[in-house]
């Protein structure tokens, strides 16, 4: 199993370029547009000047329509590196885990498996949207 305990994200929200989210403690890293990181490092609440997260770290890739949540729905997820989402409420996920598999889950319960590739499991998944939920593909996926 891959040892992951930070997902990165890129962002362009606010003041924020880049968001780590530590997988085990919850704890989060914003860098901010003047190459700064700021975190609310364990058992600190209020963000603090830190260091770039640098171990461990899983790189998400962007996909138009799709967001990105960090971990699973709680730290007991053991194993979740995060879900894509397309339609804002979660009905539909790409559920993307550290042992390299990637499953489609529906309403939090999986469905099937996907290709282990990202990308073509996006497709795949966009294409069993469009079969089975037009409604959803028309109002988030169909650019």
């Amino acid at each position: 199993m891959q040892q992951i305990t930070w997902v990165k994200q890129k962002l362009y929200v606010s003041d924020i370029r880049e968001l780590y989210t530590n997988l085990i403690t919850g704890d989060v890293v914003e860098k901010t547009y003047r190459g700064q990181y700021y975190g609310n490092i364990y058992p600190s609440m209020r963000k603090r000047l830190c260091e770039e997260p640098t171990e461990n770290v899983f790189q998400i890739t962007e996909f138009d329509g799709w967001d990105f949540y960090a971990g699973g729905v709680d730290l007991q997820d053991d194993g979740v590196i995060g879900h894509y989402c397309c339609d804002g409420d979660g009905i539909i996920s790409v559920e993307l885990l550290t042992d390299g598999t990637i499953n489609l889950n529906i309403q939090g319960s999986y469905l099937k498996d996907l290709s282990s590739n990202v990308e073509e499991a996006i497709q795949e998944a966009t294409d069993y949207i469009k079969a089975e939920y037009p409604e959803i593909y028309e109002e988030f996926l169909n650019f």
